[in-house]
């Protein structure tokens, strides 16, 4: 129910089947027992952010897999190193051999 609801809020987009949940992730290991879990899913529906709180900074984006290599690759970029190390992985790229 978490995944559903913080999709349509942050994104507007609609769950339509949930592909893969990975196992909780802790942000800080040993120092806090808050923790994620990455969920992977198809969705429907049209972006926007009007539902986001306003100390929220989402810029949500659909993007092809040489978009994503292009952000990725962007050093001007910031991103959370979580959503970094998932988008790297959609690009099929090794972190440890690319130029980044």
């Amino acid at each position: 129910d978490a995944v559903r609801r913080e999709l349509d809020e942050e994104t507007g987009l609609a769950v339509t089947r949930i592909l893969k949940v990975g196992p909780p992730v802790y942000s800080s290991a040993g120092m806090t027992d808050e923790s994620v879990a990455m969920v992977f899913v198809e969705c429907e529906g049209e972006i926007t952010t009007a539902a986001n709180e306003g100390t929220e900074q989402i810029e949500p984006m659909l993007l092809s897999k040489e978009e994503v290599t292009r952000l990725v690759e962007d050093p001007s970029k910031k991103f959370d190193a979580k959503a970094w190390l998932v988008m790297v992985g959609l690009t099929g790229q090794n972190p440890l051999t690319s130029h980044f």
